[in-house]
């Protein structure tokens, strides 16, 4: 037998813990993801829903500009449902019900507030859940979504409930849910909680007790945000996590902006551009050298355009003007250099990052290469 309480303990870790992985995204956006309202709405947005909107959210996320509609390029509501009990049994339109009613009732607010089109093209909504979707459920939120229709007896019945929970006319219906995404099988709570320690963990690339309070101030973060205190401030952005990671500026991610100097037309050296090419081509590492002014910044430029059109490419300015005999730059030492190579790897999707923090080269090297 579940104990009650400790099963709705755990719910609301489990949406304290999939905000906490969700906030961590705002520190390389990858997607133009820009703020996280936690329990409700922004405050902007909070104005101009009505209570039953409010209540379904559980986390709102804004990307674009700012946190709200008017100014995003998208907003996502999202809804968590966690079960101990039925963790293995299928998520039903039944079991969705309440949500989709509630889901439609914010949908309605904002068509009333900006329009049919603005809410069409921005407004997205999402249920995450650790239980499996079940298969007919899923086809026939897909059928109504393009207006098709099943001859199939369990995706009917499916259908009418959801037709039933949204009260919308089918066209409404279809625009509803062609914007609705579920997530199912989220995974348990301890292989969530433990997917973001590790990710702290791989991210700190220092000591366990500094990776450790950074996680515990992550979830502090989020756990106020949704408590009395966040009232009116409920949204999480780029500084509150930074904060909660003891990083200073936004700016230590990415610590050695290029310094190149503007140049006017440029001749090319197409020749020894082909050359570097086929042996980058072939997996080789290629040094090149000459005196200085002779064009290896800008022929290295000029290198950088050709490659990246034909994939991702990464144009570290290790001189940086000059700059790089100050102390304060550096950036010729791997505690900038290094990590500002794979923030940039990691800003394009292609790696994680690393948290800038009191790394040892060891401990920064093992972690690159990780």
């Amino acid at each position: 037998m579940v104990d009650k309480a400790r099963a709705a303990k755990d719910g609301n870790e489990f949406h304290e813990t999939w905000a906490a992985r969700r906030s961590l995204e705002l520190l390389m956006p990858r997607d133009e993801l820009n703020a996280i309202a936690v329990e409700g709405f922004s405050v902007e947005d909070g104005r101009h829903v009505s209570n039953a909107a409010t209540e379904i959210a559980d986390l709102v996320l804004y990307y674009g500009i700012d946190s709200a509609f008017e100014t995003a390029k998208r907003v996502e509501i999202s809804q968590f449902k966690y079960s101990v009990v039925n963790a293995n049994k299928p998520f039903v339109a039944a079991d969705a019900k309440k949500i989709l009613e509630k889901f439609v009732a914010a949908d309605a607010d904002y068509r009333r507030r900006f329009g049919d089109q603005q809410v069409e093209n921005r407004l997205r909504f999402s249920i995450v859940t650790n239980r499996p979707i079940d298969a007919d459920f899923a086809l026939a939120v897909s059928k109504l979504a393009s207006g098709k229709v099943s001859h199939e007896r369990r995706v009917i019945d499916q259908a009418h409930q959801v037709f039933s929970a949204c009260n919308r006319s089918p066209r409404d219906l279809e625009s509803f849910l062609s914007r609705l995404e579920m997530r199912g099988a989220s995974g348990s709570l301890t292989a969530l909680k433990a997917d973001v320690a590790t990710r702290i963990v791989d991210w700190s690339a220092s000591s366990d007790y500094v990776a450790q309070g950074r996680l515990g101030a992550l979830k502090a973060l989020v756990r106020t945000k949704a408590g009395t205190e966040g009232a009116n401030r409920n949204v999480i952005r780029l500084e509150d996590v930074l904060s909660a990671l003891h990083v200073a500026d936004a700016r230590d991610l990415l610590p050695t902006p290029a310094s190149f100097v503007g140049i006017g037309p440029v001749v090319s050296r197409s020749l020894a551009q082909k050359k570097v090419l086929e042996n980058l081509f072939k997996q080789r590492p290629v040094l090149l050298h000459a005196a200085g002014g002779v064009g290896k910044t800008v022929f290295m430029q000029a290198l950088a355009s050709n490659l990246a059109t034909q994939g991702e490419v990464i144009l570290f300015d290790c001189f940086g003007g000059g700059n790089y005999r100050s102390v304060e730059d550096s950036r010729h030492q791997p505690q900038k250099g290094l990590l500002h190579v794979v923030n940039a790897l990691a800003s394009k999707g292609l790696c994680d990052l690393i948290i800038p923090g009191p790394l040892s080269t060891p401990d920064l090297l093992a972690t690159a290469r990780r």
